[in-house]
Parts: C-alpha cells; structure tokens; sequence
C-alpha cells in the first residue's frame, strides 16, 4: 500500500471489479484513453490481467482512494508492455486515469 496526505493506493483485488467498470464505462473517461468505453467483460479481463501481473512481477495497475472519504477515484500504475516492431520489445509503461 501507498499513503500519501490525500490519496492511498493498493494493488487491485477481484472485489474491485464494480470500481473499475464505473471508471471505464464512463465516457468523460473514455475520452482520454485509447479504448474508449469498455464492457463489463474487457473491464474484467483488465482486472484478471492487473491481478496476475502484480503477482507476477511484485507491480501492477492500483486502485486509488481518496483517503478522508474512502472514494474510488481511478487508477495508477506500472505495466509491462510488449512492442511490435519486427521482434519483440518488451517495456515498462506508466499509466494514470483518474475521473
């Protein structure tokens, strides 16, 4: 877990499925990611994936709280990322999307 003065942030678990399809169901948000709005089954594919990459690596997509109110406000995190040239690349990518 990460505490900072306003926000705490916490690796993703299978009961945050809700929190994370409200964040990319809405289309506010869509608008600044390259997927747009997302269905219930590619938002919990996402989870699956972010679950099994923090297991994986030690690392992954968190959710982020707002600490006084306890509110779901997005997610932040580091992801390896593989990049099609013509061999493979894998790197390491931060993300940030909040509502």
């Amino acid at each position: 877990m990460l505490i900072t003065k306003r926000l705490y942030l916490r690796p993703f678990t299978i009961n945050d499925l809700e929190y994370l399809y409200l964040l990319h169901s809405n289309s506010e948000v869509a608008k600044s990611t390259i997927d747009g709005v997302q269905s219930i089954d590619v938002v919990k594919k996402h989870l699956d994936d972010f679950i099994q990459h923090q297991k994986q690596y030690g690392f992954s997509q968190w959710a982020v709280f707002e600490k006084d109110s306890e509110q779901f406000v997005g997610r932040a995190g580091f992801t390896f990322r593989t990049c099609l040239v013509s061999f493979l690349i894998p790197y390491l990518a931060l993300f940030l999307l909040i509502f």
